[in-house]
C-alpha cells in the first residue's frame, strides 16, 4: 500500500513537471536564433568559436544558412554544423566557425537573416552583427626585445631618390590600367594593342632592384612597393579586384573561381602572407627576405604570365 501511494505521488510530480514545460514551450516564439563568440577579444593567432544557434517548432522547416564567405578579415580553419537535436518539443541546430586573426584590428562578425514559413506567412529572423577586437601579442609599452638590427648589406654606387621614383611608379601603372580601360569603353577597333600586365610588373620589379637597402625606411617600404606590384598584376591578369581584397578574401576568391593551378595558387598565398607579415606585423626583416621575396614575384609572373600568338 505504501509503495502505491509513492508510486502516485511520483506521476503526479511527473505529470506536473511535464506541464509546465509544455506551458514554457507553448509559450516561445515559434522560431529563436541568436550568434555568439566565445570570446569578445583575442590575440594575433589565437582561434575564437563563432556559432549561430537556431530552435524551432518541428513542423517548421529552416536550414541555417552557409555565412562563411561573409567573414571578412579572419581565416577560418574549421568549420561545422552540430546534430539535429530534438528537446522539450523543440529542434535545436547550430552551425559553428572556428575562426583566427593574424592582423591587429577591430573586426565585425555578419548578422544572418532565416526566412521561413508558418502559418501560411513569410517571416524573416535576423541576428545582431557581433564585434570583435584582436590584440597584438607585444607589450604596449614597446619593451620586446626580440627585435635585432638589420644586418649590413652592400651599398649601391650612387643614392638617388628611390622612394619617390617607386612611388611615381606605381601611381603610373595606375594610371595606365585606368587609361587602357576607358579607352577600351570607347571604342573596341583601331586601337594599339594595351601594355601587357607581365610587361608592366616586370617593368616596376626591375626598377625596384636599385632600392637603397642600407636605408631602414626605404627596405620597408621596398616590401609595400613589391606586394603593390603584384596585386596590380593579378588584377590586370586575371580581372581579381586584388588590390581592395585582404589576404584571406584574396584566398577565397582565387579558390572559389579557380584562377589558378593549385601550384600556382599556394606561390601567391605564400608571398602575400610573408609581405603582409612584414607590412602590418612589424615581423624583422632578415638578409635573404629581399632576394628570396623578389624571386618568389618574379617567378610568379613568369608562370602566369599571359602568352601572345604573334600573326605570321
Amino acid at each position: 500500500m505504501r509503495y502505491a501511494i509513492l508510486w502516485v505521488c511520483f506521476a503526479l510530480m511527473t505529470s506536473c513537471q511535464q506541464k509546465v514545460v509544455d506551458e514554457v514551450t507553448a509559450s516561445l516564439p515559434a522560431v529563436q536564433t541568436r550568434s555568439l563568440v566565445d570570446k569578445a577579444t583575442i590575440t594575433t593567432g589565437e582561434t575564437l568559436t563563432f556559432g549561430v544557434e537556431v530552435d524551432h517548432l518541428p513542423s517548421i522547416e529552416i536550414e541555417i544558412p552557409e555565412i562563411g564567405a561573409q567573414i571578412a578579415g579572419l581565416r577560418i580553419v574549421d568549420m561545422g554544423q552540430d546534430p539535429i537535436k530534438e528537446r522539450a518539443g523543440r529542434t535545436y541546430q547550430r552551425r559553428w566557425y572556428q575562426l583566427r586573426a593574424d592582423l591587429v584590428g577591430s573586426y565585425i562578425l555578419p548578422s544572418l537573416t532565416l526566412t521561413y514559413e508558418h502559418e501560411n506567412k513569410r517571416h524573416a529572423l535576423e541576428t545582431s552583427e557581433i564585434f570583435l577586437e584582436v590584440q597584438s601579442v607585444l607589450p604596449e609599452d614597446g619593451s620586446a626585445q626580440d627585435i635585432r638590427e638589420l644586418k649590413s648589406v652592400i651599398r649601391p654606387k650612387t643614392k638617388p631618390p628611390w622612394k619617390w621614383i617607386l612611388l611615381a611608379t606605381i601611381l603610373l601603372l595606375g594610371a595606365v590600367i585606368v587609361w587602357w580601360r576607358k579607352r577600351q569603353k570607347k571604342t573596341m577597333a583601331h586601337i594599339a594593342p594595351p601594355i601587357p600586365a607581365h610587361e608592366i610588373a616586370y617593368r616596376a620589379l626591375n626598377t625596384l632592384r636599385q632600392t637603397d637597402f642600407t636605408d631602414t625606411q626605404a627596405l620597408r617600404q621596398y616590401f609595400f612597393a613589391i606586394s603593390e606590384i603584384i596585386r596590380l598584376y593579378v588584377e590586370n591578369r586575371f580581372g581579381l579586384n586584388a588590390t581592395d581584397l585582404t589576404l584571406e578574401e584574396i584566398k577565397y576568391a582565387l579558390k572559389e573561381r579557380q584562377l589558378l593551378s593549385p601550384k600556382e595558387r599556394e606561390a601567391l598565398e605564400t608571398f602575400l602572407e610573408k609581405t603582409d607579415r612584414i607590412k602590418f606585423a612589424k615581423e624583422e626583416i632578415q638578409e635573404t627576405d629581399v632576394e628570396n621575396v623578389y624571386e618568389g614575384a618574379l617567378s610568379f609572373v613568369e608562370s602566369t604570365h599571359e602568352v601572345i600568338e604573334e600573326a605570321a
